[in-house]
């Protein structure tokens, strides 16, 4: 699990990698960027990423065959048992439990600010691409949370678990894509934005 884990975030950074500069070769131009909320971006960007991660580990370790229920975990909101190897960071790694455990509270904790990112960004002057690119993560990390626990309550039926797999690969690539356009936003949209009247005028004339 540890060398599938490693190959699944290596291709994770790849595509990331690629996407950024793909979409920076497609903007030949643009405007002031939004530094603050594409600090957020990035941050939020490393992590799903992180969940990423914590997902390969639960794969290689089949820990989704276990614990087939949401919310609860065998009944309990804290199951017993997280915390039975030594030492105590092992868990996390090789502990099934702990692993689903973790990969839960990670990706519920990531949608709730995933959602939180995309309300707090919504009196930004974003162009009409902006206004897509944070709508699409919005939809991605809805999809991707119901996938999940899709996933876990048919005991990872491997239709849904493939899907589960692409939904954070659609994730990952609309935060990528928002951040891109919070970083690179396009420079004649935003004129546009900033002074409509002259849009109108020119409409008229």
């Amino acid at each position: 699990h540890y060398r599938l884990t490693t190959h699944l975030g290596m291709a994770f950074l790849l595509f990331v990698a690629l996407l950024w500069t793909g979409l920076t070769h497609l903007r030949k131009e643009r405007g002031a960027s939004f530094k603050k909320e594409g600090r957020r971006a990035v941050a939020l960007i490393g992590l799903i990423f992180l969940t990423i991660l914590s997902g390969g580990l639960m794969a290689g370790l089949s820990a989704g065959h276990q614990y087939n229920t949401f919310p609860l975990m065998n009944g309990q909101v804290i199951p017993a048992g997280l915390f039975v190897k030594t030492p105590w960071w092992l868990n996390f790694l090789e502990n099934p439990l702990t692993i689903q455990f973790s990969h839960r509270m990670l990706a519920m904790g990531t949608a709730a600010l995933v959602v939180a990112f995309w309300y707090q960004t919504r009196k930004l002057s974003l162009s009409s691409t902006g206004q897509k690119a944070r709508n699409s993560i919005l939809f991605a990390i809805l999809l991707q949370v119901s996938l999940g626990i899709s996933t876990l309550l048919s005991v990872v039926w491997v239709p849904l678990a493939a899907a589960h797999q692409a939904g954070g690969v659609v994730l990952i690539s609309a935060m990528t894509w928002f951040c891109h356009e919070l970083w690179r936003p396009g420079v004649a949209q935003r004129k546009t934005e900033d002074n409509p009247r002259s849009v109108i005028g020119d409409g008229r004339a």
